[in-house]
């Protein structure tokens, strides 16, 4: 518990980090948070692992800062942990690109897997809105 704690205050404070260089304290440049929260959370991961982190030249509101650093340590954190299933050795891609007028951001790692559909709704947290990143995507 401790260490998932760590690892969120470690997030907020690159977020934070990013926020305070910004010439425009409303706007911040996806791609140099988006780096400066994949090098943070990198430092807790085995230096093995590759991550290979991506985000489109578009310009996010500062509102968006901590509920995203909070997302992308999340996942990032599970897929380590639970995608990589065990293994130092492995990728791990991080991409925040704009489709339209959306923006789609997502984690994905070179781990074995599972079948989705033998995986119950509950333990995937999609059919509860009550979890952290149900709460965070609200927040954005």
């Amino acid at each position: 518990m401790l260490e998932e704690a760590s690892g969120r205050i470690i997030a907020m404070a690159a977020a934070q980090r990013v926020l305070y260089t910004t010439h425009d304290a409303t706007r911040f440049n996806a791609r140099d948070f988006l780096n400066a929260v994949c090098e943070t959370a990198k430092q807790t991961f085995p230096h093995e692992l590759a991550l290979d982190c991506e985000a489109d030249a578009v310009q996010l509101p500062n509102d968006v800062a901590m509920p995203l650093a909070l997302i992308a340590n999340e996942l990032l954190t599970n897929a380590v942990k639970y995608g990589l299933n065990g293994r130092a050795v492995g990728t791990i891609r991080v991409r925040l690109r704009r489709e339209n007028d959306s923006l789609l951001f997502y984690v994905e790692d070179d781990g074995p897997g599972f079948d989705l559909q033998s995986v119950p709704a509950e333990v995937l947290g999609v059919s509860s809105r009550s979890g952290t990143g149900a709460a965070a995507w609200r927040g954005i």
